[in-house]
C-alpha cells in the first residue's frame, strides 16, 4: 500500500485488526466503515466513506482526522465518543447522529467498538473501529419511526418558515406530549432541538453548494438576520459561517478559482 502516512506501531495493529475483513470493508455500500488510531487518525476506511468525503482513494485519509473534514465542534464530538470508547473498553451501539449526506438531512445510527490487541499476555486497546448506517426504523422501533416520518418531512419542507412542535405533532397523529416524549426516545434529543439542528444543517448545504451571501442564507433558514444565525452556527460548529465557507466548502473556491 503506497500512502505518505507513516504508520505508528499501533495504528499498524489498529489496521491489520481491521484487515482481517479483507475486501468486505469496499463491499458495503450502504454504511461507512472506519478504524482510527489512538491519536484519532483514520488508519482504515471503506470506499463509501473516502467517495463521500469527496476524496479519490483511500491514502487520501489515512492518518488525517476528523478535525480535516468537519467543524471543529463536530470533530471534537466524535473525538469524545472516540475516547469514551477506547478508555473504558466498552462499545457504543447504535446513537443517533442527524447527518447532513449528498445535499440532505439524514438519521444514522453510529456504533464505536475497541479494537484490541494482545501481547505478551497484556490486552491493549489500540485503537477503535466503527460503522455508520441510515438509520430506517430498524427492529423494536420501526412503527414509532414510520409515524414520525410524516412530521419529519414537514418539518424538512418548513425549516426556514419557523415549524412548530404542535404541527409536527398533529402530523404524526400524536398530542405534542406524546409526540415530545417518542421524539426523544427514537432520536435522543427533544423535537425543538431538531428543529434548531435542522435549520443549522440547511444553511450548511447552502454554504457548500451555493454562493448565497450570509444575510441571504439565514433569512432562507429562518433566522431573523445574520447575526442571530452567525451566534447560532457558532455556538453549533464552533466557527463562523464565513470561516467554514472558506475552510470546508472547496467547490465553492474551485468555482471562484475557474472563473478568476
Amino acid at each position: 500500500m503506497a500512502t505518505n502516512f507513516e504508520f505508528s506501531e499501533e495504528a499498524w495493529e489498529a489496521r491489520n485488526e481491521a484487515e482481517a475483513l479483507g475486501q468486505l470493508f469496499d463491499l458495503i455500500e450502504s454504511s461507512y466503515l472506519f478504524v482510527k488510531d489512538r491519536e484519532h487518525r483514520f488508519v482504515r476506511c471503506n470506499r463509501a466513506h473516502w467517495t463521500k468525503l469527496g476524496l479519490e482513494s483511500e491514502e487520501e485519509m489515512l492518518g488525517k482526522r476528523d478535525s480535516d473534514f468537519h467543524p471543529p465542534a463536530l470533530a471534537k464530538a466524535y473525538v469524545e465518543e472516540d475516547l469514551r470508547v477506547m478508555e473504558s473498553g466498552e462499545p457504543i451501539i447504535d446513537a443517533v447522529w442527524l447527518v447532513s449526506s449528498d445535499g440532505s438531512l439524514q438519521w444514522y445510527r453510529c456504533s464505536k467498538i475497541p479494537i484490541r490487541t494482545r501481547r505478551g499476555g497484556v490486552e491493549r486497546v489500540v485503537g477503535v473501529a466503527g460503522i455508520l448506517k441510515p438509520f430506517d426504523g430498524e427492529g423494536s422501533v420501526v412503527q414509532e419511526f414510520e409515524r414520525m416520518k410524516p412530521a419529519l418531512a414537514l418539518a424538512n419542507q418548513r425549516y426556514g418558515e419557523g415549524a412548530r412542535v404542535s404541527e409536527l405533532a398533529a402530523a404524526a397523529n400524536y398530542s405534542v406530549n406524546q409526540f415530545g416524549r417518542v421524539f426523544q426516545q427514537l432520536f435522543q434529543m427533544k423535537p425543538v432541538e431538531y428543529l434548531k439542528r435542522l435549520r443549522l444543517e440547511k444553511s450548511v448545504e447552502f454554504l457548500r453548494g451555493s454562493e448565497l451571501s450570509l444575510c441571504d442564507i439565514a433569512l432562507r433558514c429562518g433566522f431573523y438576520d445574520q447575526s442571530a444565525f452567525s451566534k447560532a452556527f457558532r455556538r453549533r460548529y464552533g466557527v463562523s459561517p464565513l470561516r467554514y465557507r472558506r475552510r470546508f466548502c472547496t467547490k465553492v473556491r474551485s468555482d471562484h478559482a475557474s472563473r478568476s
